[in-house]
């Protein structure tokens, strides 16, 4: 009884369960981490297939810079 109460005080004070305990706690962190991460690629993966259809880059292009197609018709009106 007495060498495993030297063994217990012997582990809290050299700190072995502390970093044990931590250790844990950070493999759950780096889990939560990774899935986020893994997330992160499937929803880039998804715009990088947006990107390269054509006719999302020119509807961007006349959405956001005011472009327009070739074949529009555009109106000027003068204020």
């Amino acid at each position: 009884m007495v060498c495993l109460g030297l063994l217990v005080m012997s582990l809290m004070i050299n700190g072995t369960v502390w970093k044990v305990w931590g250790l844990y706690r950070d493999e759950a962190r780096f889990k939560q981490e990774i899935i986020r991460a893994k997330a992160d690629a499937i929803m880039v993966e998804g715009q990088m297939l947006l990107a390269k259809d054509p006719q999302y880059i020119e509807r961007l292009a006349k959405d956001k810079m005011d472009l327009v197609g070739e074949n529009d018709l555009v109106f000027i009106f003068q204020n």
